[in-house]
């Protein structure tokens, strides 16, 4: 994401750096997809988004990716994490990227565009359109793949021009394909500044933590097993 909003001489200072640490990398990373991996397993969740997935100026470690990993390996879940967030995407260069992280292994993909899309004045059924094709392609090549559609709302975005087309887009995306919907990504952190940096767009690390903890209450009903039932229980 770029920032849409004017910071006073102090923050715009902070956040030059912020930007200049975005181009960095940490950990296992493949750079041709702009995804690093976490956890252990055979089988990968695959988080595809912009900056607001990868992390921007925090450790690899911080972002939410990584946590919901941590939480899956408390679990005792055997599924690796592939954080594929890359700063300044469109669901556009998503989709241009998307072959290297989608496999026959993945598992569940949460595709988290929109805001970037948005402010460069993206129409919302061009962004729609991208993503479709992105979750086609993960069904093409894993087609028992669980699909989870994330929505982006920021309040510096609620008075652009197609806002509240982006808003439906991202409900009737989920409902065609039978996909989870996690309304907003930022739920409960956009717009605080005590949980984003100054640019009041990118989340800090406690930022990513609270995030990580709704995204994770949301996907644990697709990736925990349900419990078996005993046959004598069955046999009633």
């Amino acid at each position: 994401m770029r920032p849409q909003t004017a910071v006073n001489v102090l923050g715009s200072a902070v956040l030059a750096v912020i930007l200049g640490w975005g181009v960095l990398s940490w950990g296992l990373r493949d750079d041709k997809a702009g995804a690093s991996m976490d956890g252990v397993g055979t089988s990968t969740v695959v988080f595809l988004g912009d900056s607001l997935t990868e992390g921007l100026a925090l450790a690899r470690t911080e972002a939410y990716p990584a946590l919901i990993a941590e939480r899956l390996q408390a679990a005792k879940l055997p599924f690796r994490v592939v954080n594929a967030g890359v700063s300044g995407d469109t669901a556009a260069d998503g989709l241009a990227r998307s072959s290297a992280v989608l496999n026959s292994e993945v598992a569940l993909l949460m595709v988290a565009f929109g805001a970037n899309d948005l402010p460069r004045g993206v129409p919302a059924q061009e962004c729609r359109k991208n993503m479709q094709e992105i979750i086609d392609r993960a069904r093409a090549a894993s087609p028992g793949v669980k699909i989870v559609v994330s929505g982006v709302d920021l309040p510096q975005h609620r008075g652009l021009a197609g806002w509240a087309e982006y808003q439906e887009m991202y409900r009737d995306l989920a409902e065609q394909n039978n996909a989870l919907l996690i309304v907003n990504l930022l739920e409960g952190v956009a717009g605080r500044p005590d949980l984003n940096f100054p640019d009041l767009l990118h989340p800090n690390a406690q930022g990513h933590e609270i995030m990580a903890g709704k995204i994770w209450e949301a996907l644990q009903p697709l990736l925990v097993p349900a419990p078996r039932v005993a046959a004598h229980e069955t046999a009633r």
